[in-house]
């Protein structure tokens, strides 16, 4: 436990590693939320998304005795998540080989500014969003939702690490050029942003 008191990742998966199963279900109960948010961005089915994290976890607790101590539980649950869950996307043939489907709708904080100006905002960065990729949308959901560094996402995304900043850059500029605005207006309009 950290000074706090508090159980960290690290130390919940480190005790299932052990064969304390509590740890798993503590990392699931932390996680399922973010998880379940994730899923749904690929698979507006929540039954589907629901089955799919448990299937993760009971994979996790049948392939224990194969499992290391990551660097980040968090990058390494969603990158194994999303990796189940476009298997079993393809499998039921929800998916082809070639799809990666990934959506998400902005929505401005109105503590941020004016309700009407945040109304202005979030319509223009939705519009703007719908015309990026999929790969795109995901990697800014990625870094301005979830946090994660582009090291995480790269991680996440399959990418090496120079391709992630790489799809950020052109992501950031598609934006730019849609919104017609700079760049630094469009991250502070996403930093602005939370993602439902």
């Amino acid at each position: 436990m950290n000074d706090s008191g508090m159980e960290q990742p690290q130390e919940m998966w480190a005790a299932f590693l052990k064969g304390d199963d509590s740890g798993l279900e503590k990392l699931y109960q932390l996680y399922f939320d973010q998880l379940y948010a994730y899923g749904f961005r690929y698979c507006a089915d929540a039954v589907f998304v629901e089955d799919a994290i448990q299937d993760l976890f009971i994979k996790f607790i049948n392939t224990r005795h194969k499992l290391t101590l990551p660097v980040s539980v968090k990058n390494y649950l969603f990158r194994s998540f999303k990796n189940l869950l476009i298997d079993k996307l393809r499998a039921e043939k929800r998916l082809s080989a070639n799809d990666s489907p990934f959506e998400f709708t902005l929505a401005v904080d109105d503590t941020v500014m004016e309700k009407e100006q945040a109304m202005l905002l979030q319509q223009k960065l939705q519009k703007a969003m719908e015309q990026l990729t999929a790969r795109q949308r995901e990697a800014i959901y990625l870094r301005f939702y979830e946090n994660f560094s582009y090291q995480e996402i790269s991680s996440i995304l399959d990418l090496s690490p120079k391709a992630t900043y790489k799809l950020m850059a052109r992501s950031i500029e598609a934006l730019r050029v849609i919104y017609k605005a700079g760049a630094a207006i469009i991250l502070w309009a996403l930093q602005a942003s939370f993602l439902f």
